[in-house]
């Protein structure tokens, strides 16, 4: 009677380890869709950042080019202004020493300095 018991625990048992490792074998296969799943859709994010920033990166290209083209101006501007304000300090000069070497005749008598809109 023991042997009988005995054999039937051992066969009951062999049952549990084959229904144990089919059930392992679902849960492992469920588990590689799972993670199939999981991966496509991480890949399709992935995808769609990178759209995003690449679109992010071309408006700061352009942003920086823009950029690039107002501090050129500026340049070209201070530039300009200061060749400006050397002719006019120079234009300045001139009227002064033809003003001087005006004959007294010709100048009419001025009451303080002389306002100038420039410099």
């Amino acid at each position: 009677m023991t042997i009988i018991i005995s054999v039937l625990a051992l066969l009951v048992s062999l049952i549990a380890l084959w229904l144990g490792s089919a059930n392992l074998k679902k849960l492992e296969s469920g588990t590689k869709e799972i993670k199939d799943q999981i991966g496509a859709d991480m890949n399709a994010m992935k995808d769609e950042i990178e759209k995003k920033v690449a679109i992010i990166a071309r408006g700061a290209d352009a942003f920086d080019a823009k950029l690039e083209a107002i501090r050129e101006g500026q340049t070209k501007a201070k530039e300009t202004a200061g060749g400006m304000q050397a002719e006019i300090d120079k234009v300045r000069k001139e009227l002064d020493t033809l003003l001087f070497n005006l004959p007294t005749k010709y100048k009419q008598p001025q009451q303080g300095e002389i306002k100038r809109e420039y410099g």
